[in-house]
């Protein structure tokens, strides 16, 4: 929309009826005006700019440049594009930003991830290099996931752990989760579900994906091993470090 074709009438007034300044005065005002309304719009659309969404979420974002930088995903002018606005509106974002992180996920799978870490990261049992899930590229998008485990959502089974989710959650892709905290650690350094495994999205026949255990003690001279692993358990298998991340559903979608 050309914006100043609704003001252009009043540059058009006669300097001897209306002083300079006033016209400069109504130019910057209706400025104001168009921007509240454009916020106001993207608000109900259920998006935020880039920008306020850093100024928000702090060090708890992962922007389109760290996945890039950090992960070694592909960032294609069309994912640039679809992630210059972010899913999720303000108040969600100030509600979360300290219990989530705000990651923009690109399109790699977890066995490329597994490969440009240079395996630095991961256990060395890859058992499931050759399932689906590990070779499902995904797609570009914003995702807002817990930063820890959900509180009481261990010594569940699955369906008591998917009752505490609320109608705006649902649990992530193992994918999602390796990227999360892949990125993470390289970007800053950061520590994310070091001694315990989060149930995912994704199933393998009767058994549900597991991520985490960053850190642990194996062997009989209990070496720490920094290293992440994935898992499957029965949707029966409860455990003590063994509960669910959920991630928030975007905004936009429910605009």
């Amino acid at each position: 929309m050309h914006f100043y074709k609704l003001f252009f009438p009043l540059f058009c007034v006669r300097r001897n009826s209306m002083d300079l300044f006033g016209i400069y005065l109504i130019g910057a005002l209706a400025v104001v005006a168009w921007l509240i309304v454009k916020r106001v719009q993207y608000a109900r659309a259920g998006t935020t700019s880039l920008r306020r969404a850093k100024r928000i979420m702090g060090r708890h974002i992962f922007t389109p440049d760290d996945a890039f930088l950090y992960v070694g995903a592909p960032l294609p002018e069309t994912a640039r594009r679809m992630l210059k606005r972010v899913s999720f509106n303000e108040a969600t974002l100030r509600h979360c930003k300290d219990t989530h992180l705000l990651v923009a996920v690109l399109p790699i799978s977890i066995n490329e991830i597994r490969a440009k870490a240079e395996r630095r990261h991961f256990s060395d049992n890859n058992w499931y290099a050759d399932l689906a899930f590990a070779k499902d590229e995904g797609l570009a998008g914003w995702h807002l996931v817990r930063k820890s485990s959900l509180p009481k959502s261990v010594w569940l089974p699955l369906g008591g752990q998917l009752g505490l989710l609320t109608e705006r959650e649902a649990l992530p892709s193992a994918r999602v989760m390796v990227f999360t905290i892949i990125g993470f650690r390289e970007k800053q350094g950061d520590h994310l579900f070091d001694a315990e495994f989060v149930r995912c999205a994704d199933r393998e026949g009767n058994y549900c994906i597991s991520v985490g255990n960053f850190e642990h003690y194996r062997g009989n001279a209990l070496e720490l091993q920094r290293e992440l692993e994935i898992q499957k358990q029965w949707e029966s298998y409860v455990s003590g470090n063994l509960g669910i991340a959920p991630e928030r559903l975007s905004d936009r979608d429910a605009a």
